[in-house]
């Protein structure tokens, strides 16, 4: 007689995770999405409905095959994973004296996973809607799953770390054709996606590195499956205060690398990052010293780095205004007499638009009543048209100055 442990959870519990724990050789895995990618899915959660629907008649044939009794399986441990399994089934598995264990990490912890995981649109509402009509099974194992510290394939992690890129060495002087140095990730603040990386994160994998004498290969937008697309190496990669620093020598007779080197000079790329497996990580909640909660962030602790890439638009757009220093430092090789005035005659179009909204809000009528905001944000006046004080605001916000200069005067 088969030997049947039937595991429930919401989607992104850990439920495979754990199977894959107390599995030994021998024993059977039902697992739905790793019996879909056998049978041709290429997604490990996402899957077409054709191979949804073989999948289905799949695990349905090896469940009643277990429920059977069939004599091949006596002794044989059977693991089926289940998020709700339907009513009918838990009778026929309660029939056939299965066991009951709860994946249960908790509603916070299975939607950050969720989202770290990148599961399908949908998969937030189901886990909701799990722990809404939670299990009532009284002679269930509950497992309280811990931090989620987990492995991943490298084409499953890859995330945009934005930096800035500069064409000239520390002391000013050109770099060599084809060079460059920037920053592939960033450490100590929270990106897009709520990743905060560790400083010392990348040690480990560098050292690495650096024993087996190798680089890391350098790519243009991740695109690791087209060997044209590995477009240089660094010749420098090593952990500082701000992240990781890259110096990276492009392969100019590879008409990737050539054109990607002209983007970079020529300002129309500033960006970097970097794909990586995680060694080590940790959900992390810190509290403000009046004791609320302060800010909630996946710190990433331990990575294995693959590769670095140039690429068009980042998730951690912490160093936007470093990329604009340096941007302008690089014109000042450009920057001649002519150049000079035009600069300061944008100087002088902010000063003059500022004194036009400083005039405007003296003149408005202060006893005209507030009216509520409407949906974003502004009251019925404002969305008619700006007020000197959104002028004066949009003129000393640092981005729209940026815009102005480079675009009319640079």
């Amino acid at each position: 007689m088969s030997d049947i442990t039937v595991v429930l959870g919401p989607p992104a519990a850990g439920k495979s995770t754990w199977v894959h724990q107390q599995a030994q050789p021998g024993d059977i895995t039902v697992d739905f999405d790793a019996m879909a990618k056998a049978l041709g899915s290429r997604s490990d959660h996402d899957h077409p409905e054709s191979v949804i629907s073989a999948t289905f008649a799949a695990r349905g044939g090896v469940v009643s095959k277990a429920l059977r009794d069939d004599p091949t399986l006596d002794g044989v441990k059977v693991y089926v994973i289940h998020s709700t399994p339907k009513d009918e089934w838990m009778d026929e598995y309660r029939q056939a004296g299965a066991k009951f264990v709860i994946i249960d990490p908790g509603e916070p912890l299975a939607l950050m996973r969720a989202k770290f995981e990148r599961r399908p649109a949908g998969t937030d509402q189901r886990i909701r809607d799990w722990y809404a009509n939670y299990p009532d099974i009284e002679e269930a194992e509950t497992v309280k799953a811990g931090p989620l510290q987990t492995k991943k394939n490298p084409e499953g992690e890859i995330r945009s770390k934005v930096a800035f890129i500069q064409t000239k060495a520390d002391d000013g002087s050109a770099l060599k054709e084809g060079e460059f140095i920037g920053y592939a990730a960033v450490f100590g603040n929270i990106d897009s996606y709520g990743d905060k990386i560790a400083q010392g994160a990348f040690s480990a994998s560098l050292a690495d590195y650096q024993a087996k004498g190798l680089p890391i290969p350098a790519y243009w937008g991740h695109q690791m499956s087209d060997p044209m697309m590995n477009i240089g190496a660094t010749k420098v990669a090593q952990e500082d205060d701000h992240g990781l620093r890259v110096h990276v020598k492009l392969d100019l007779d590879n008409p990737n690398g050539a054109q990607v080197h002209k983007l970079i000079k020529e300002g129309r790329v500033n960006q970097m990052s970097f794909a990586y497996e995680i060694e080590e990580a940790a959900w992390v909640e810190e509290m403000n010293d009046d004791g609320t909660l302060g800010d909630s962030f996946f710190e990433l602790r331990k990575l294995k780095i693959f590769e670095v890439s140039v690429v068009q638009v980042g998730a951690n757009q912490a160093t936007e205004l470093l990329d604009v220093k340096s941007r302008l430092e690089d014109q000042r090789a450009l920057t001649s007499t002519s150049a000079r005035v035009k600069l300061a005659k944008a100087a002088d179009l902010i000063a003059e638009a500022m004194d036009e909204a400083d005039t405007q809000d003296n003149t408005e009528d202060t006893t005209t009543d507030v009216e509520e905001p409407n949906a974003d944000g502004k009251d019925e006046a404002q969305a008619e048209s700006e007020t000197g004080a959104e002028v004066k605001s949009r003129f000393t916000d640092p981005k729209y100055i940026r815009s102005l200069i480079i675009q009319k005067y640079i």
